[in-house]
């Protein structure tokens, strides 16, 4: 697993590590609590993702998206 700099991540966030490669939240993301997120995913610069977001395993998100609650 890969965390790059100013990243935060809220009480409650489960980060699941790679099966093959890495699990990869690139630098300015912020999570809020209770976040699921899967193996191999790569979250761009600067996203925001906010409480009850799942993100399944091998996803790949851009920069600077936002994922509003209970997005799946």
């Amino acid at each position: 697993m890969i965390i790059e700099d100013d990243v935060e991540i809220g009480a409650g966030t489960t980060i699941d590590r790679a099966t093959m490669g890495n699990t990869l939240i690139k630098k300015g993301t912020k999570i809020d609590n209770l976040v699921q997120i899967g193996h191999n995913v790569t979250i761009g610069e600067g996203c925001i993702i906010v409480a009850q977001v799942g993100i399944s395993g091998s996803v790949t998100i851009g920069n600077h998206v936002t994922l509003g609650a209970r997005s799946v």
